[in-house]
């Protein structure tokens, strides 16, 4: 990361859900018009374009949760991690021999994470980015998806959960040194939602 924000980011200090729902709202506009979001809606997404989703969703959740886990960003928040969920709902729906493709956004994720795996704040922003579409939405997704859906059900209660994780980023981004590395979590944040975008890009590119 730069030692500084980008002036592309300055609106965002001290961070919370609120905050970040706010910051982050062009995105979702955004993905509301991609097509492949459009066909998930309509319950219409083919089994094996979805395994491939997931497939690519595993190994940024892999990621993620192996490094926030070591340092202990997910205590209290156990039932956040998607990654076995993900897993699970693939192997129901891959019957290939070879596993599904890593596509190229997901490649420059994990370029990109390394780069930021260190950086406590930053991570939270990626805990933000690639669970809060499931905390809100996952009743309705569960039901469009091909197969159990598993990615979007949890046993805790979701709305607790968004309460948890809203106190650790504001907890965590309001304790930095310097009032400037508070801007990480919605720099990373931003970063990751532009990364999903392209990703499902990539998706609707493929031949299936």
């Amino acid at each position: 990361m730069n030692d500084k924000p980008s002036t592309r980011w300055s609106g965002l200090g001290q961070s919370t859900l609120s905050d970040l729902e706010m910051y982050t709202a062009k995105y979702y506009d955004e993905a509301g018009k991609q097509k492949f979001i459009q066909i998930l809606q309509e319950g219409e997404l083919s089994s094996k374009l979805y395994a491939i989703y997931l497939w690519n969703l595993h190994k940024k959740y892999d990621l993620l949760e192996t490094i926030a886990d070591g340092i202990n960003l997910f205590e209290d928040l156990h039932d956040l991690k998607r990654k076995s969920k993900a897993l699970e709902d693939y192997n129901e729906l891959w019957n290939d021999d070879e596993p599904a493709p890593i596509l190229n956004s997901t490649n420059e994720y994990i370029k990109h994470f390394r780069e930021v795996m260190h950086d406590n704040i930053a991570l939270l922003g990626h805990m933000y980015a690639l669970y809060i579409g499931n905390l809100e939405h996952g009743d309705y997704l569960s039901a469009k998806v091909p197969g159990e859906g598993r990615l979007f059900q949890y046993d805790t209660n979701t709305i607790d959960l968004k309460q948890v994780l809203d106190t650790k980023i504001k907890t965590a981004t309001n304790n930095v040194r310097h009032h400037w590395e508070a801007f990480n979590t919605g720099i990373e944040c931003a970063y990751c939602f532009e990364s999903s975008i392209e990703l499902r890009n990539e998706l609707m590119e493929l031949d299936i």
